[in-house]
């Protein structure tokens, strides 16, 4: 009996022995993760905060930087003066430059060429002014070819708020000064006055001019865009001082603002 006490003892004392050993181990393992782990979950920690506050300084700059605010949808009034560049189809088709001083005021330049062909009745009528050579003759039109019709328009506009359930839609109107420089071949016969009224085909001839006056214009811009840029649309009326002209203008184009 003693002797299976013992050995029952002796089977009982050897796996706490072992459970002690391989607790101590575990234990050891434990502490030796614990101490790898904590400073990397807290510099992990750090450079969280520190992108937490390079995002929320990025934000903040994003707004304050002018260029990147012209991607807003309006114009934003701490951000003036703005500047915009772009293009116009219409009568002229032209580039279009605006410098947007205040929220009311700009100032517009555009350089372009006219759409000759509204002008076609005009030319034919300039023709007539095309002295004769002599008492003998009379010029007799047969057609003409446009090779110079430019367009330089200066204005100065003045802007009206739209509604305020179309954002960044405004009205505005402008005035200013526009000169025109034409370049104009007229084809022709010169044909006798007399019998048997004979008739001879000339050269062509060049006829150069320059309509100028003064411009009234109305518009409407559309600002909201996710892009920097601007749609607009203008009707112009052109009084001419020079050759008496009066034309009706107007177009549609964009702007890049920046």
């Amino acid at each position: 009996m003693a002797f299976l006490a013992g050995k029952t003892v002796f089977w009982g004392v050897i796996p706490c022995q072992i459970m002690i050993k391989t607790g101590f181990k575990y234990m050891l393992a434990c502490i030796f993760l614990v101490g790898i782990l904590l400073p990397v979950y807290g510099q992990h920690s750090s450079i969280t905060r520190k992108n937490a506050k390079i995002t929320n300084y990025s934000n903040v700059k994003f707004k304050k930087n002018r260029k990147m605010a012209a991607i807003c949808p309006i114009f934003q009034l701490s951000e003036y003066p703005y500047q915009g560049i772009g293009f116009k189809i219409g009568d002229p088709f032209a580039i279009t430059y605006r410098f947007y001083a205040t929220e009311k005021f700009a100032v517009g330049i555009d350089f372009g060429r006219a759409a000759s062909g509204l002008y076609s009745n005009l030319f034919r009528d300039k023709f007539d002014e095309i002295p004769e050579p002599d008492s003998t003759v009379v010029l007799v039109y047969e057609g003409h070819k446009v090779t110079n019709h430019s367009v330089v328009s200066a204005r100065v506009f003045y802007y009206i708020k739209g509604p305020r359930s179309i954002k960044g839609l405004n009205a505005y109107v402008g005035a200013g000064w526009q000169v025109q420089f034409v370049d104009v071949e007229y084809a022709y016969l010169e044909v006798e006055k007399d019998p048997p009224n004979l008739a001879r085909t000339q050269p062509p001839i060049s006829v150069s001019f320059q309509p100028m006056g003064p411009e009234a214009t109305l518009g409407l811009e559309y600002a909201y865009f996710s892009l920097p840029i601007t749609f607009f649309i203008e009707g112009s009326i052109f009084i001419d001082l020079v050759e008496g002209w009066r034309r009706f203008q107007g177009g549609t184009g964009l702007r890049y603002v920046f």
